[in-house]
């Protein structure tokens, strides 16, 4: 995953985790506005597609830093680790 996806979802991701971080009563006034309603349930849509095919030990790699959106991102996948390259030769 990254911030970003497809044609013309700039930062459609980012701003879905961005959203789960809201606090409950903020979350419900933005999800009053249609578009944004309709915006968020898709990118929700999307999330649970992407992962829910996975038999075992689902791992996500999120390409773009995620320090902004990280309460977001544990709420769903729970712990979140550092990708580290492995020492092979």
């Amino acid at each position: 995953m990254e911030h970003s996806f497809g044609r013309t979802g700039s930062d459609k991701f980012k701003k879905y985790f961005s959203h789960l971080q809201l606090p409950d009563a903020e979350q419900d006034e933005r999800n009053s506005e249609k578009k944004y309603r309709i915006q968020i349930e898709n990118t929700r849509n999307l999330v649970y597609v992407a992962c829910s095919r996975a038999r075992k030990n689902l791992r996500v790699l999120y390409l773009d830093d995620v320090n902004e959106i990280s309460d977001g991102i544990c709420s769903i996948f729970g712990t979140i680790e550092e990708f580290k390259k492995s020492k092979q030769s």
